[in-house]
């Protein structure tokens, strides 16, 4: 379950960008723009809205952006596992079983063969010798 943040962790994480009194006149622009309700705690949500605005100001901004979205996913909890089901760390898929390192290489083998091809296959195309 997502936690609020608090004002402090917004401070910091801007302070990346900006020092602290800064942080502080753009949080306070931000929470205005975005239409939130001064407070001191604030959703994941309102924390990416406020990232949203600070993109919009400018590639100066976006390292302050960055760091407000990268607090947002911290505060959102870690993702579950491509094949675990969250809970235990087990695959959901009883019968998956880990790839050998030559299963792996021959994969990726095929894919690089299969790139290759198409590629040839494209530039053959565009010169009709």
């Amino acid at each position: 379950m997502p936690r609020s943040l608090g004002e402090s962790d917004l401070l910091a994480a801007l302070a990346d960008r900006y020092d602290h009194q800064s942080a502080r006149t753009v949080l306070q622009e931000a929470v205005l723009a975005c239409d939130l309700a001064e407070r001191r705690e604030f959703t994941p949500a309102e924390v990416s809205r406020i990232a949203w605005w600070l993109q919009q100001q400018g590639d100066r901004a976006q390292p302050a952006a960055s760091a407000l979205l990268e607090l947002v996913g911290r505060a959102s909890g870690p993702e579950p596992g491509v094949f675990g089901d969250g809970e235990d760390g087990e695959p959901d898929d009883p019968d998956w079983q880990p790839l050998s390192e030559g299963e792996v290489r021959a994969f990726f083998q095929q894919v690089a063969e299969a790139a290759v091809a198409v590629a040839v296959g494209k530039s053959d195309k565009r010169n009709p010798d």
